[in-house]
């Protein structure tokens, strides 16, 4: 390969690596100011609606319902390997 074809791919190289930076720095600003946002939310939330004591889950509906998911799964593997 000559030395100007080695420059150009150097170049272009280069050039990627910027753009993946920048794509990181998009990507983690986004992800601060969404966390940022979603804190917000909550102690808002939180102080505005009292959390209640959960109800607890009989495992009788535990079973029911990995059943029906199961199922569900089942059924679109199924639609997969028909289609």
């Amino acid at each position: 390969m000559d030395r100007s074809k080695r420059n150009l791919r150097r170049e272009a190289a280069k050039a990627f690596i910027a753009s993946l930076d920048q794509l990181e720095n998009v990507l983690v600003s986004d992800a601060v100011e969404a966390s940022a946002s979603l804190s917000r939310a909550l102690d808002g939330a939180s102080l505005s609606h009292p959390q209640a004591s959960p109800t607890p889950i009989e495992p009788y509906d535990l079973d029911r319902a990995a059943a029906e998911i199961e199922a569900f799964f089942q059924s679109q593997s199924k639609d997969l390997s028909a289609s």
